[in-house]
């Protein structure tokens, strides 16, 4: 009996402790947490939350250190909403608030200025440098297949062989980052016809022909032999056997040239 009460004693402490760390990892709703801080009416923090969201802290402080009389003459963020398209943007109206300017006036307005060419610079410096890009891929390109030693970066490497598979250094790279033929998918009906009888091709989870011959023979002849191990084929006894399935494709023309079995 003694050793029921004490049971019962530490199931119901850890289950109040269970129920306190619970109730402080949740803590008040945000609205009432920023009400709190800056002394304003918690559907007033909501109303400023749904509009500024990440940048309501600042406008809250702003509102809460309007002097006014009675009240009067005090925004809220419904007045703020309201003068977003005059301040030309959230953040526009925040550096405003901040350091309590009108739209109109002269520092704002140069304030302004300096963005827009802050922003047509950073817009031709992103041009520059795309545009450098596209002519380091280019040379890329141009090298074939010693794309990998003259690219300036790996990125621009992978870029170069993602666009023209001659740019690939080996079978590996050209499977694993151009992604390979598109007339793989015809290796399946091509080995079928061969068949004796049924084909299982495995589950959906499996990838057919997912491996492949490495070395350069992409370069060398123009071709790539793609592997399926995963697939049965119907032998003569009604058995079904795993069996090795090739299938080589000619890159250069993107066509399937025999499928052949081991």
């Amino acid at each position: 009996m003694e050793q029921l009460n004490v049971f019962a004693k530490i199931t119901f402490f850890l289950g109040m402790l269970a129920l306190a760390i619970g109730s402080g990892s949740s803590g008040p709703p945000k609205n009432e947490v920023l009400a709190a801080k800056y002394g304003v009416s918690e559907s007033e923090a909501s109303a400023c939350m749904a509009i500024f969201e990440d940048n309501v802290d600042p406008v809250l402080d702003w509102i809460s250190k309007q002097s006014g009389f009675l009240g009067f003459g005090k925004k809220d963020c419904s007045d703020l909403r309201k003068e977003i398209s005059d301040f030309h943007g959230v953040e526009n109206l925040l550096y405003a608030l901040q350091n309590e300017l009108e739209a109109d006036d002269q520092e704002f307005k140069d304030y302004l200025e300096k963005q827009r060419w802050a922003a047509i610079e950073k817009a031709e410096a992103e041009k520059a440098k795309a545009a450098q890009l596209e002519k380091n891929i280019a040379s890329a390109i141009a090298a074939g297949e010693n794309a990998k030693n003259v690219a300036v970066s790996a990125a621009v490497y992978k870029a170069a062989c993602k666009r023209d598979w001659q740019a690939c250094a080996d079978n590996g790279d050209y499977i694993n980052i151009h992604g390979g033929p598109s007339s793989k998918y015809q290796c399946k009906s091509e080995a079928e016809k061969y068949a004796k009888g049924e084909v299982d091709w495995g589950g959906w989870l499996t990838p057919n022909f997912g491996s492949y011959r490495t070395g350069k023979s992409i370069h060398k002849d123009g071709t790539i032999i793609l592997i399926d191990d995963v697939a049965k084929f119907q032998n003569s006894f009604s058995a079904m056997l795993k069996t090795t399935t090739y299938c080589k494709i000619n890159v250069r023309t993107n066509k399937l040239v025999q499928v052949f079995f081991d």
